[in-house]
């Protein structure tokens, strides 16, 4: 049924998990995204695992989390706390900012729906905490933008986007030319 189903993807994610790591560490042109920029080869920090994607990669583990807590009870806590924690670093190594606030969020929803609304304020207070202490206490903000940030520019951040270079250079080309009859 159901069930076995999806205890079988929470394990065979966790061996893909362990593959991924063992390549994220020892042989780069598998294990981390690589692409050609204008100029060259550029092989980055983020995790791909042997997904392809870092993105493909990190929805694979958040599924993975997601199905793991669902089915909690029947996994034996040892091994619940160790695929938790190789899902968590495999999906924070692949810095995929959309995948990681979809599980927060899916996460969230699930604690609520199932009335755990201590575990829920309890959550939301320790993020909030950390959010006051960098942006007020620390006065980092700029900085923990700027390391958010894949480009190392916060607008990046603050456009929500992270594509706002793109947009303007395709809203230029499409300025130029009458997109029914060409110029």
């Amino acid at each position: 049924g159901v069930l076995e189903v999806s205890k079988m993807y929470v394990r065979i994610m966790f061996l893909f998990a362990l593959v991924s790591l063992y390549y994220y560490y020892f042989d780069y042109d598998i294990g981390r995204y690589s692409y050609w920029t204008l100029d060259y080869f550029f092989v980055s920090e983020r995790m791909q695992g042997v997904s392809g994607h870092p993105n493909t990669f990190a929805l694979m583990m958040g599924s993975a989390i997601l199905f793991l807590v669902f089915n909690k009870k029947h996994f034996s806590n040892n091994f619940f706390k160790i695929s938790i924690l190789i899902f968590g670093a495999c999906l924070i190594l692949t810095d995929s900012r959309t995948n990681i606030i979809a599980l927060f969020t899916a996460l969230m929803i699930y604690l609520f729906i199932r009335k755990k609304y201590n575990s829920i304020f309890f959550s939301l207070i320790v993020i909030s905490g950390f959010a006051f202490f960098f942006i007020s206490v620390t006065g980092f903000y700029e900085f923990l933008l700027i390391n958010i940030s894949r480009s190392g520019d916060s607008s990046e951040i603050l456009s929500f986007t992270g594509r706002t270079d793109i947009w303007l250079f395709v809203l230029g080309l499409i300025e130029g030319n009458f997109i029914v009859t060409g110029k």
